[in-house]
């Protein structure tokens, strides 16, 4: 027998979904969209671009790979143009 996932609040998989992101979708970003390493940022780092996410994404679109880069590059611009190289 399955065990029913509860997300908190009264919410569970019977009757909600929840989408999740974390740091590994930060680091994966990193790597792919900004060519730097994926370590590039400590969780903490990656935790503060979450933030951002959460707090300024528009909940009429939500949350994609383009929210994610627009937040990494707002918080970490500056950083990650140095390991890119200087460039920006």
């Amino acid at each position: 027998m399955d065990e029913k996932v509860n997300y908190g609040h009264g919410y569970n998989d019977t009757n909600s979904i929840a989408i999740v992101w974390c740091i590994d979708d930060v680091r994966h970003q990193l790597e792919n969209r900004f060519n730097v390493p994926m370590d590039s940022l400590s969780d903490d780092e990656c935790m503060e671009v979450l933030r951002l996410v959460k707090s300024n994404h528009d909940t009429d679109i939500g949350i994609s790979w383009d929210t994610i880069n627009i937040c990494i590059d707002h918080a970490f611009g500056d950083k990650i143009a140095k390991l890119q190289g200087g460039r920006k």
